[in-house]
């Protein structure tokens, strides 16, 4: 167990795991904090003072792949992640199933059409009389 303190002198101690990372830490005023780790150091799990905990998922390229907040009671919680072949982030998709595509380089909304801005450089054209 390892101890320290804020700058306000309050003393907090942590609980680490054979690798040093902390599974416990314990607030000045005795509050919990805990975390848990997947085998490739992957944060998994927060507990926070109140008995709910944040749960996350990974994929196998170590990629964050969910996202679960305790429940609100109002349905389903959980954030899903997916990424592209090189590994960027593509879609997030929400809890009520709404999905949000993450977009690199130029984007246009659905149904717009991209048009090249002119050079600042191209010739202007002749001006003629009527």
């Amino acid at each position: 167990m390892r101890s320290g303190s804020t700058s306000l002198a309050h003393a907090i101690s942590y609980t680490n795991d054979p690798v040093g990372r902390a599974t416990q830490t314990q607030l000045a005023d005795g509050r919990l904090l805990g975390a848990a780790y997947d085998g490739n150091g992957n944060t998994t799990d927060v507990t926070l003072p109140s008995p709910e905990s944040h749960a996350f998922t990974f994929t196998p390229a170590d990629l964050l792949a969910s996202y679960a907040p305790p429940s609100v009671g109002t349905g389903p919680v959980a954030i899903q992640y997916a990424y592209d072949v090189d590994r960027n982030l593509k879609t997030v998709t929400q809890p009520d199933r709404a999905a949000i595509d993450v977009c690199r380089g130029r984007c246009y909304p659905q149904g717009w059409v991209a048009q090249k801005a002119p050079s600042p450089h191209a010739r202007k054209p002749a001006r003629t009389r009527g």
